[in-house]
Order: C-alpha cells, then sequence, then structure tokens
C-alpha cells in the first residue's frame, strides 16, 4: 500500500496523483497533492 509523501497516511491508489523526477507519487487528497507540487523536494529523500 503507497504511503502519501506529505501526510505519510497509507493510501489506496487513487485518482490524486504527481510526478517527480520521473518517479509518481500518489496522495490522499488534492490539498497534500497542491502541497507536495509546491515543494517536491521537500517531501522527497
Amino acid at each position: 500500500m503507497p504511503i502519501d509523501p506529505v501526510c505519510k497516511m497509507h493510501i489506496e491508489i487513487g485518482k490524486e496523483r504527481a510526478s517527480y523526477k520521473g518517479v509518481g507519487y500518489f496522495f490522499c487528497s488534492s490539498e497534500c497533492r497542491k502541497r507536495f507540487m509546491e515543494n517536491p523536494a521537500g517531501f522527497v529523500k
């Protein structure tokens, strides 16, 4: 089960997704996706 990189919740693969440097990420909500897109490097190791 994937983990939302912003809030760290375990989530089902859903419609909220984005990619950064060729890697796909899934999010629990559009708000978490928005926060990620504002500063993806801050959420990715």
